[in-house]
């Protein structure tokens, strides 16, 4: 994905999530570098075990991403990172991960539905940076088992 535009969706997070809960700068700043780190690595996990098409649907927006288990795998991520680098408790950890994830993939999809891609798996794979052949692979059965045992 577009640095500059990864770039821009972490600067409204930090604008929404700093007035939203009443934190300070740096705490912000923490907050927003752990989720941007735990999104990368969430999607790539989600992928692995469960293959792309989850994700394909909620860029094209045909599935919601409230409800969907790929949310339920972000903000999982995002509040155990949250806590386990000491950022937030536990509770405060769940309010912020619900927020923070909702902010982040509204935005892609926005981002996404709005840019010149192709709305299909071509401009999915153009968006977000990554190898349609690699995708193939790892969205075949094959791909798939090999990711549920790692």
């Amino acid at each position: 994905m577009d640095r500059q535009l990864i770039e821009k969706i972490g600067e409204g997070l930090k604008t929404n999530i700093g007035s939203k809960f009443s934190l300070d700068a740096d705490k912000v700043n923490s907050l927003v570098a752990a989720g941007q780190n735990g999104l990368t690595e969430c999607i790539k996990q989600f992928v692995m075990k469960s293959g792309s098409k989850e994700i394909e649907d909620i860029l094209l927006n045909q599935k919601n991403f409230e409800g969907s288990a790929f949310q339920m795998v972000v903000k999982t991520q995002l509040k155990n990172d949250f806590v386990s680098k000491g950022l937030l408790d536990a509770e405060a950890a769940a309010e912020v991960s619900g927020y923070a994830s909702n902010y982040l993939v509204d935005e892609i999809v926005t981002a996404y539905q709005n840019s010149s891609n192709t709305k299909d798996l071509d401009g999915i794979c153009s968006f977000l940076g990554i190898d349609k052949n690699l995708l193939k692979m790892i969205n075949s059965p094959m791909g798939k088992m090999f990711g549920k045992f790692f």
